[in-house]
């Protein structure tokens, strides 16, 4: 006698077992993203190299008219046309001490990070050198007319562009200033935005005000998207109707909306087509430090 070829209807089930995917080998690690943003990480070495280059330059090799090739002084640039020194000066730093490349490298990194994994390292990177630019331009037009023989150094205009960025997009994220004193990201903000103010009406010999200010316009000014005159008067309006619209002593300026921003502690919905937040002889011959 023949043997039966049916298949035995346990070889035709599919094992579930088989088709279950383990969650864990899927999600990824969210400490590791943070700790390692590919493209802060790589402008925190960039930046950094280049100091040990113009410290070898300034004080080993007794170079320094590269430095000053290299540094934003807007005679040269007008009348000499170094005009890549827009782009050039906010990779260089004080060379007598560390603490202005330290103070803007930790800027970098408690700002960049965030705003890295909101953007993606490629959006970041272009963000941070765009701001430089714009914050050296800004200080060239006000330098011409004001010193226009004062060299300007430093990275603080894209590290304050970010800083913007961050108050802006994270407004209601927890900070602890100083690891002590606790507030929102936008209080942040408006301290920052006060302390370059002093500094102007000091004139705090040494800064560049020009710099900053210029910064955190152009960081604010990017992720708004109000450097296009259309979506700011589009912002403007919708912000006065809504404050037409809120009831006097209403709690509504505090909740979600275009009434007054996000509540405390609300994520913002990713959105896969954001880019920027867009919809669509002082100084003793030493340079200024930004």
């Amino acid at each position: 006698m023949a043997k039966s070829q049916i298949p035995s209807p346990k070889s035709q089930i599919p094992n579930p077992k088989s088709e279950i995917r383990n969650p864990k080998s899927e999600i990824r690690n969210p400490k590791s993203e943070i700790r390692n943003p590919k493209a802060v990480r790589f402008l925190l070495i960039a930046t950094a190299a280049a100091y040990a280059v113009e410290l070898l330059l300034v004080h080993w090799l007794d170079a320094a008219g590269v430095v000053e090739a290299l540094w934003l002084m807007p005679r040269d640039v007008i009348e000499r046309g170094r005009v890549w020194q827009v782009a050039t000066y906010m990779w260089l730093h004080d060379p007598a001490g560390p603490w202005h490349l330290l103070l803007n490298l930790l800027g970098l990194w408690v700002f960049g990070g965030p705003m890295e994994r909101r953007w993606g390292a490629s959006a970041l990177v272009r963000f941070y050198l765009l701001t430089g630019a714009i914050s050296g331009g800004v200080v060239l037009a006000a330098g011409w007319f004001l010193h226009p023989d004062v060299p300007t150094i430093g990275c603080s205009g894209a590290v304050l562009a970010l800083a913007a960025a961050f108050g802006i997009v994270h407004a209601n994220a927890p900070i602890l200033l100083f690891g002590v004193f606790p507030m929102r990201a936008r209080v942040l903000l408006l301290l920052i935005v006060a302390m370059v103010a002093i500094d102007g009406l000091a004139q705090r010999e040494g800064i560049s005000v020009a710099g900053h200010a210029g910064g955190l316009a152009a960081g604010a000014l990017l992720v708004t998207g109000w450097w296009r005159p259309s979506k700011l008067r589009r912002a403007l309006a919708d912000r006065l109707a809504a404050r037409r619209k809120e009831p006097r002593g209403s709690a509504a300026r505090f909740r979600g909306g275009p009434g007054g921003g996000e509540a405390p502690g609300a994520e913002q919905p990713p959105d896969a087509t954001v880019r920027f937040e867009r919809g669509d002889g002082e100084g003793k011959g030493r340079p200024w430090i930004n």
